[in-house]
């Protein structure tokens, strides 16, 4: 069984609202405790994480890891970065994103940096399922190199076809592809 979320975004009043002055510290949980019992009876629970989960300073394009803890605990458990906002902290944020989601536990999907995560597999009850995620666009993207560029799976009919002959070499019964589209902020 799999379930789909939306867009997981964290706004600078969500972060303001979780964060304790006493200690210093972080808690997002209130804000997804109703959201587990749709979700936590799936297998795999898909959604885009449209935030960057990296150092710095916190604000509607980077949340605390806490954030990305407090999904986690409510059942999502695997993840998209790509998407329009996936640059938004430049190639080092997205791979600091992508390392501090694997290292939490969820599957992450959507960047093509040195250990490409192109395609990912999982297997629920005995059936592959390979995943397949692309954006559209990147939000500046006429200001980005060609290299930041390519750290991302950017959507291109070449792409697909790559990616859907590797999951069928792999040995995927079902294929799931989260394609992150809509009108470019540049």
């Amino acid at each position: 069984k799999m379930s789909a979320v939306g867009d997981i975004l964290c706004s600078e009043d969500m972060i303001n609202d979780a964060y304790n002055e006493e200690t210093k510290m972080y808690d997002f949980s209130n804000m997804f405790r109703r959201v587990s019992g749709y979700i936590n009876e799936a297998d795999i629970v898909m959604g885009t994480m449209e935030t960057g989960i990296a150092s710095g300073k916190y604000n509607e394009t980077n949340a605390p890891i806490e954030f990305a803890q407090a999904v986690k605990d409510s059942g999502v458990n695997l993840v998209t970065i790509s998407h329009n906002h996936s640059l938004d902290n430049g190639v080092t944020g997205l791979q600091e994103t992508r390392d501090n989601l694997e290292e939490i536990g969820f599957d992450v999907i959507g960047d093509k940096m040195e250990t490409s995560n192109a395609v990912v597999i999982r297997e629920a009850k005995n059936t592959k399922i390979a995943f397949l995620t692309y954006t559209c666009f990147l939000d500046n993207e006429g200001q980005k190199s060609k290299d930041e560029i390519n750290c991302v799976n950017m959507y291109s009919k070449e792409q697909v076809k790559s990616d859907l002959e590797y999951a069928q070499e792999q040995g995927a019964e079902y294929i799931c592809a989260m394609i992150h589209w809509g009108d470019a902020i540049t």
